[in-house]
């Protein structure tokens, strides 16, 4: 089995997919900086951070097949 790239591989970064994946990776890690470090967010544990996880999961997993037109090279004008 051989891998290969995609033809429109440099586009992948405007994917809905591929933006809620970073999402879900960044987003929890620095909402737990803050509640460590400051107080704007005490109410903040391990439930919020596998929720906003398990919500960009399904959210990648929903729109991975969704035609997307920034990535398909069909932009409008």
């Amino acid at each position: 089995m051989k891998i290969e790239l995609v033809p429109n591989w440099r586009k992948l970064w405007k994917s809905w997919s591929l933006r809620f994946a970073a999402l879900g990776a960044a987003l929890p890690e620095i909402l737990q900086l803050l509640a460590d470090n400051t107080d704007t967010i005490p109410w903040f544990d391990e439930g919020y951070k596998s929720g906003i996880r398990l919500v960009c999961l399904v959210l990648v997993i929903v729109l991975r097949p969704v035609k997307q037109e920034a990535v398909s090279g069909k932009e409008p004008a």
